[in-house]
């Protein structure tokens, strides 16, 4: 178990009926990285084609 879900099930009484999956949590960690970097990515690219000289006007 990683240490926040750790702290979270101890913060968490007992009576409340919740469970933790480490291969779902660890699978959605994985997933927002890699859509985080795509999104990162896109604009970049967008922004590499433009000359900066035109942008200034010179």
């Amino acid at each position: 178990m990683g240490g926040l879900t750790f702290l979270t099930a101890i913060a968490i009484p007992n009576s409340v009926p919740i469970q933790f999956n480490l291969g779902w949590l660890s699978l959605i960690a994985i997933l927002m990285v890699v859509i985080t970097a795509i999104g990162a990515i896109v604009p970049m690219r967008t922004v590499a084609k433009i000359d900066p000289a035109t942008v200034i006007g010179g």
